[in-house]
């Protein structure tokens, strides 16, 4: 059980932790700025797998999802199983929705040139070989 002041000790100690928080944020935001973020379009992906997405982030001009799927019997697994990419295409018109395209893994930042073989590789290739 708290004494009276112990309990006023810590509520000092509470208002200037609030404070400070206060004054980091604010020389925060005159640094950095801020942007308000809100949900401007709802859409589906299908998959061929039970999954469910786990993450999404913009590389660029694509979007980037990662899923936890259950791959059930299947035994081998490949980087398509567990990311997509699409291309995000805004709409013309306003009343329109936005449309994600499919893109192919290959000769896109997740396919890799090898120089000396003159041959192509996944990402799951080279970490499969590096192991």
């Amino acid at each position: 059980m708290l004494t009276s002041s112990s309990k006023k000790r810590l509520i000092e100690q509470g208002a200037r932790l609030e404070q400070q928080t206060a004054t980091l944020n604010t020389a925060r935001l005159e640094e950095f700025g801020s942007t308000q973020m809100q949900v401007i379009a709802r859409t589906r992906i299908r998959t061929e797998h039970n999954c469910v997405a786990q993450d999404m982030v913009q590389v660029g001009e694509y979007l980037l999802f990662g899923y936890n799927v259950f791959m059930g019997l299947k035994r081998a697994s490949n980087v398509k199983d567990v990311l997509s990419l699409y291309r995000l295409i805004e709409p013309v018109e306003s009343e329109e929705e936005y449309q994600l395209e499919e893109v192919d893994l290959t000769g896109t930042f997740f396919w890799v040139k090898m120089p000396l073989s003159k041959t192509s590789m996944s990402c799951t290739d080279i970490i499969s070989k590096r192991a």
